[in-house]
């Protein structure tokens, strides 16, 4: 074998190293990238549940100031508990994401 001959061989041993190199970043991240789908899936799902309870709480604090208000302390706190909720909801409906 030649010098060249040899020097292509090692050219060709280093390429393969690389490639196997990065085909083991390639699998990490992959394997990364669906761990942090799988966590934004949660959250998701969690503001999602969050939400769904938010918006059935005002309902219910609304239903009864207006039907069941007799207290006037009572209803001052119930109205501040539903903005709470307000903002609450506020603030997620801006995380939002509109799907395309």
């Amino acid at each position: 074998m030649s010098i060249i001959d040899d020097y292509k061989q090692l050219q060709m041993i280093e390429n393969i190293k690389n490639l196997k190199e990065m085909e083991m970043a390639y699998k990490s991240n992959l394997k990364l990238c669906k761990y942090q789908e799988q966590q934004i899936n949660k959250l998701a799902t969690c503001i999602e549940q969050i939400k769904e309870i938010a918006e059935i709480e005002i309902e219910c604090k609304t239903y009864e100031i207006e039907n069941d208000c007799f207290n006037e302390t009572r209803c001052k706190a119930l109205n501040e508990h539903i903005d709470f909720i307000k903002q609450i909801l506020q603030k997620i409906s801006e995380c939002e994401v509109e799907n395309e």
